[in-house]
């Protein structure tokens, strides 16, 4: 089981990453579909994590993590520039939703 961290592909008022978990084998960069405002949409992963290693950070949350869909496109986006971007927020300072607008 992972959390996994995505960036919806079509325009959503948040700000930053959501969260949502799963037992697909998942990877940075594939394009998944996820459930927002029961609407079905496409979103990129971003991050992911193993439950085990961050269940009080689970526990903590003010709301319930919904699950994964579907992997609709696998390797969409090669890792190695998720990867990148990630590091480039770090480095500015902001999210990673915000380099991918």
């Amino acid at each position: 089981m992972y959390l996994v961290q995505v960036i919806p592909i079509i325009s959503v008022k948040t700000l930053g990453n959501l969260s949502y978990f799963t037992s697909l084998p998942v990877n940075l960069g594939d394009i998944v579909e996820v459930s927002i405002n029961k609407r079905k949409v496409f979103a990129i992963v971003v991050g992911k994590v193993g439950v085990g290693e961050s269940k009080l950070e689970i526990r903590n949350q003010d709301f319930s993590l919904k699950k994964i869909n579907s992997i609709a496109i696998p390797g969409a986006i090669p890792t190695n520039i998720i990867e990148v971007i990630n590091q480039a927020a770090t480095l500015v300072g902001t999210n990673l939703a915000t380099l991918f607008d």
